[in-house]
């Protein structure tokens, strides 16, 4: 199945155009031509960790690649409302064909939603906000309090920190 699956992404990847895929089109097309089921996609991830752990793989650097397409594969099988694969023949504008197949949140309500459910009160700030009303609609929340300030700094006093990975 492993194999398989690396195949239709090599297949994905050959393109020389740009492609932008739905997760769903991609587990339609895969259960199409190799009878991959999409619940079989889902739980791929978990099957490579517990076939190594099985084994008892020591160095499981060695199966890195691996694990990021059956990552990838189980992704596409959990996730389709708000999400999309995109395959870049051509990455940042370069010449050189070196091809990146990414699977993007295109809906940023879905990554806020959890946020909003958690916490009572949720701080938005931001020097670039505006208009402020299109964002309650776009990350779907009703906000209690919503205010714009008209801010100059004498100097370069914020520096913007993005955080990828954190304890929550």
């Amino acid at each position: 199945m492993l194999r398989k699956l690396i195949v239709y992404f090599k297949k994905l990847l050959s393109s020389n155009e740009l492609k932008m895929l739905s997760p769903l089109t991609i587990v339609y097309e895969l259960q199409e031509q190799f009878f991959i089921d999409q619940r079989i996609l889902k739980f791929c991830q978990q099957r490579l960790q517990m076939l190594l752990n099985t084994l008892e793989i020591v160095n499981i650097d060695e199966f890195g690649s691996l694990n990021l397409v059956t990552n990838l594969a189980s992704l596409i099988a959990t996730y389709y409302k708000g999400f999309v694969v995109i395959v870049e023949p051509y990455p940042e504008d370069q010449l050189l064909f070196d091809p990146l197949l990414q699977f993007y949140c295109m809906d940023a309500s879905l990554a806020t939603q959890p946020i909003f459910n958690k916490f009572r009160n949720v701080v938005l700030t931001s020097g670039t906000i505006s208009p402020m009303e299109i964002y309650p609609k776009i990350l779907n929340f009703q906000p209690k309090l919503m205010r714009a300030f008209q801010i100059h700094l004498p100097r370069n006093a914020i520096e913007p920190l993005i955080m990828t990975k954190g304890a929550d």
